[in-house]
């Protein structure tokens, strides 16, 4: 089953002037435009250089990935990144306010090496459709940096807690890294102790990983293991930077990621009523009340909110089963699934978007906040918003054991990880040590 093991982590150092804040990053894949200019305006070594550098005047097609290995390899010669002596695994606990109550909650997972394991072994398991022109993006970077410069984020049982109570030993102690930021707080420890790893190694020996955030970046890694001797990479090329959290984690929080369309037809619009209408009990709601999420659930209901320009409504699913006809052959986990009941009965059967296109049209955007979906109608912006209710990580794990995929755009685990924590060389060799 899964086989993961410590490394040398590559980060800032912890006594840093200025502190931590000024050169971490959100994940590549959520930075805007705006965003990566405040990054670069924050700190001349923020690591968005690294993960996402941005392209300048005469630059060819490869120049951003090149200056974004030229950037590593210089910080880490200077000493401005450091990477550890000695293999360890890293606790990292997030600590975050949950934006639908407004409480204070901590997800904890640690980083490791994951063995990188075909999607037919079944050992490693996706959940998320995935864009070959990420991945191709993904690949030129690691190509030219030959390291993980950001980690996935993958999910596995912990039913008898053994995992989480050796995390708590080590949360103990003193950390080696703290950012505070607007987001949260975001803490790191070494467990360095050799016993401690290998019970953690040997937990992991007969269990499953499903991943939750970044299979483009394992995907990537995938195709990269098969190249890497020849680029100068190492026996760690055979494994990929990851945090792995518990399902059983009572920070462990998933948000819908709702729909919001323009450039409909009048006559698409009518055949949208009438499909809502077809498989769905319509009722008027509130704004406040038309996020699915905001309302008391029900066991085995689908719920889809629908907002427009004047109004809102709420569509409930009057079969469950209604989908098992339309879709043989598909799992039962995955024909339950809200975000598939709106893609098969309402966005391509009215609609004429497919579920490969949803993700490439420039006529759909996509938000974790409802009330922004809907006022962002209101103002005509858009013409329709479908929101949809929180996903469970057990949605994710019994569609990814089953087989199957979610729709692209399915999931968001919030909070994001952090970048520019810790990252990995892909030319180190067997127990961490530099290869040549």
């Amino acid at each position: 089953m899964a086989d993961i093991s410590a490394f040398r982590g590559i980060h800032f150092p912890s006594e840093r002037a200025g502190g931590l804040a000024l050169v971490v990053a959100p994940p590549y894949d959520v930075i805007s435009p705006d965003e990566q200019v405040r990054l670069y305006a924050a700190d001349p070594h923020n690591v968005v250089r690294v993960i996402l550098n941005r392209s300048e005047p005469g630059d060819g097609a490869e120049a951003p990935y090149a200056r974004a290995a030229a950037h590593l390899r210089a910080w880490l010669g200077a000493g401005i990144l450091r990477q550890d002596e000695a293999p360890a695994l890293y606790i990292y606990r997030q600590g975050f306010v949950d934006r639908a109550d407004g409480r204070t909650r901590a997800r904890t997972g640690f980083f490791c090496a994951l063995r990188l394991e075909p999607y037919a072994a079944g050992i490693v398991l996706p959940h998320e459709e995935t864009r070959p022109k990420a991945r191709e993006d993904r690949l030129r970077l690691m190509r030219e940096t030959l390291a993980n410069v950001e980690p996935i984020m993958a999910l596995f049982e912990d039913a008898d807690g053994g995992v989480r109570a050796a995390m708590e030993a080590v949360v103990a102690r003193e950390p080696l890294l703290r950012v505070d930021s607007a987001g949260g707080t975001h803490t790191v420890w070494r467990m360095a102790d050799e016993a401690a790893i290998g019970r953690t190694v040997r937990a992991l020996a007969d269990r499953r990983v499903w991943i939750a955030d970044g299979h483009h970046r394992y995907e990537t890694a995938l195709t990269f293991r098969g190249e890497a001797a020849s680029l100068g990479g190492g026996p760690a090329a055979e494994s990929v930077l990851t945090v792995l959290v518990p399902f059983e984690d009572p920070g462990l929080l998933v948000l819908p990621t709702h729909r919001m369309l323009r450039g409909l037809s009048a006559e698409r619009l009518a055949l949208l009523r009438g499909e809502a209408a077809r498989w769905f009990m319509v009722e008027r709601a509130e704004d406040a009340e038309v996020d699915p999420s905001r309302r008391p659930d029900a066991a085995g209901v689908i719920r889809i909110g629908l907002a427009d320009s004047a109004a809102g409504w709420t569509l409930t699913l009057r079969d469950p089963t209604a989908l098992d006809d339309l879709l043989p052959g598909r799992p039962a986990a995955w024909r339950r699934l809200d975000v598939v009941a709106l893609q098969t009965l309402l966005l391509e059967r009215a609609l004429g978007i497919s579920a490969e296109g949803i993700a490439t049209t420039g006529d759909i955007a996509f938000t974790r906040d409802g009330e922004e979906a809907v006022r962002r109608v209101r103002a005509g912006e858009f013409q329709v918003a479908f929101l949809l209710d929180l996903p469970t990580a057990r949605q994710v794990r019994d569609v990814a054991a089953a087989g199957a995929k979610m729709p692209a755009k399915s999931t968001y685990f919030y909070p994001k990880l952090l970048s520019g924590l810790l990252m990995r060389d892909l030319r180190d060799g067997p127990g961490g040590a530099r290869e040549g």
